[in-house]
């Protein structure tokens, strides 16, 4: 079945609030202790995202509502568990991802929800393919929809991926972490593996 995803995009903007609401106090207290710098490309708060506290107290209330409306949505639904994109990059050269603005909302959205989350290899990236000649054919064409969709757009490289990991993620809900293994269990069990090597988000 299809799952409406159109409120992701809230819970996202959300989940940024949250995690820049110290204003980076946190972060910059243990640098400043252990004396080492920050590392280029962690998500830090700066003053000016630094939520009063009657802000924050508004903040949570609004954050409760959401995952009381998106738990309803999904028990009523039925729903075992989903099954999901991980992130929309296979990998980067190291410290490339830094100068990107990337999209975390496939692993986000389901921590923001305090929903179980693990993550399965399915297959590998190939260097060389006729569904990879198809793609690259077409790829030359793509629009890229926003900055971080641009950045991977250009610097995508079969070559440089060969061979690492393609994972899917696997949503079992509210305190689902034992469904969750049990569909990772059934997904290998359907690609011919034995035993998971799931991930937890």
């Amino acid at each position: 079945m299809e799952w409406d995803c159109s409120s992701h995009g809230q819970a996202y903007q959300m989940w940024e609030q949250a995690m820049f609401a110290d204003g980076g106090s946190k972060c910059r207290q243990l640098t400043e202790s252990s004396g080492e710098p920050l590392l280029e490309g962690l998500i830090v708060g700066t003053d000016d995202t630094k939520l009063s506290i009657a802000e924050a107290e508004s903040f949570e209330q609004s954050k409760t509502e959401y995952q009381r409306n998106y738990l309803r949505r999904w028990r009523e639904a039925g729903l075992d568990a989903l099954i999901t994109p991980v992130q929309p990059w296979v990998s980067f050269k190291p410290k490339v991802w830094a100068q990107s603005k990337q999209y975390l909302g496939y692993t986000a959205h389901w921590n923001f929800c305090n929903f179980a989350a693990l993550t399965i290899p399915v297959t590998s990236a190939m260097a060389e393919s006729p569904s990879l000649e198809r793609v690259m054919s077409s790829w030359q064409d793509y629009k890229p929809r926003n900055e971080s969709d641009q950045f991977n757009w250009e610097n995508f490289d079969p070559q440089l991926i060969a061979g690492m990991p393609i994972g899917i993620q696997i949503i079992g809900g509210h305190y689902g972490e034992e469904k969750a293994v049990a569909v990772a269990k059934a997904v290998e069990a359907a690609f011919g593996r034995e035993g998971t090597n799931a991930s937890p988000c």
